[in-house]
Parts: structure tokens; C-alpha cells; sequence
């Protein structure tokens, strides 16, 4: 039982004849388990996947007061994942071949003019599914942020509306989501306000 070890160690382990493992967790790897000098009580352990089918995954959990929290994926196939908070880099970060991906977060819908994001990528609806509506406020995001609009369907036209609310497009121009390929990129300055970085219209 991985809840068992209560000493700094290391071992060799195998899913068929552990507990408490991770459930994605397969065939072999290493188990370290570290304590917390300070407290004496306070523990992390960290598996390292080494078989074929867990190759370059590692999973993290800790013990605090006694009760160990539910472990989490931190590296996933060769890609460095957080599970929380933020990534902060000092100096350049170079992508030495691969993508920059904005993941979909979600869908929202407008409501009296607005919506607000939570991440980089969201499809945007029409209140109630009307054929057009107007996007006036994005809420939520912090200053620098940058996001990634599309319109939610081909049947429901985003008008992004310049100077209304918060948002100011290129031009002073409005600028619409007319089907699930057009899309607006927006950067938030430190006023608040969101403003063009690209849009494109396409067929």
C-alpha cells in the first residue's frame, strides 16, 4: 500500500501488485517518496513511469496533516503539465519543433451584451440562439491576457462591437463572427479594455 510508506525511500513497482496507485497508472515504474524534514510528518511521493504504455509520465501527489490528496499528472507523454496556478518563465521560451496550443475551454453565451472568459479559447453563442447578437463586454482575464473568439455556429452572427463596452477592434470598425471559421484575437490592456491583435474573415 503506497499510503503505507512513511520514510524517504524509492522503489521499484508494478500496478499489479501495489495500492493506491494512480488509476491511470500502468505496468512499472519507480516510486520516491520524500519527507518533510520541518514536520516531520508531511510527505510527496512521485512515480516515474517506465513501461511502454506510462513512457515519460510522472505523477505527484502530497500528505498534509495526515491525509494523503489525490495524485496528479504532471508530465504527460514528454509534455510538462500544471495542475495548479500558473507557469512563470524568466527569459525566452523556444518551442524546438511542436505547436503553441490554445486548447477550446468552452462554449459561452451572451447575456445582455456580455460574456466572460476564463482561458485563451471559447466559442461564443447568441443569447437565446438568435440569428444575430451583439457582443459589447468581455469580462474576466487579467492585463496581457490574450484570447481566441469563433462563433459557436454557423446559424448565430457574433457582432463585436467597437467602443460600446470594453472592446476596441481595429479601424473603430465592428467586426463579425459569421461562421465557426472566422475569428478575433484580442490582447487586454492595462485599462481593461480588449483590443485587436488579428481577425480574419473566411468561407
Amino acid at each position: 500500500d503506497l499510503n503505507d510508506i512513511e520514510f524517504n525511500s524509492m522503489y521499484a513497482i508494478n500496478a499489479t501488485n501495489v495500492t493506491n496507485e494512480p488509476t491511470d497508472f500502468l505496468n512499472e515504474g519507480f516510486l520516491t517518496t520524500y519527507r518533510q524534514t520541518s514536520t516531520g510528518v508531511d510527505e510527496t511521493q512521485i512515480i516515474v513511469g517506465m513501461s511502454t504504455a506510462n513512457y515519460y509520465k510522472q505523477w505527484m501527489r502530497h500528505k498534509k496533516a495526515g491525509s494523503w490528496n489525490g495524485w496528479k499528472l504532471i508530465i504527460d507523454g514528454g509534455a510538462l503539465s500544471f495542475a495548479d496556478g500558473n507557469a512563470s518563465f524568466t527569459g525566452d521560451v523556444v518551442l524546438d519543433g511542436g505547436f503553441l496550443n490554445a486548447k477550446h475551454v468552452s462554449n459561452l453565451t451572451i447575456a445582455a451584451g456580455a460574456i466572460t472568459v476564463s482561458g485563451t479559447k471559447h466559442s461564443v453563442g447568441n443569447e437565446g440562439a438568435a440569428a444575430t447578437d451583439n457582443l459589447d463586454t468581455i469580462n474576466g482575464g487579467s492585463t496581457y491576457d490574450i484570447i481566441i473568439l469563433t462563433t459557436k455556429s454557423n446559424a448565430e452572427d457574433v457582432i463585436i462591437r467597437h467602443g460600446v463596452g470594453n472592446i476596441h477592434l481595429a479601424g473603430g470598425l465592428d467586426f463579425t463572427l459569421g461562421n465557426v471559421k472566422d475569428n478575433i484575437m484580442l490582447f487586454k490592456y492595462e485599462t481593461g479594455s480588449w483590443s485587436t491583435m488579428s481577425s480574419s474573415n473566411n468561407v
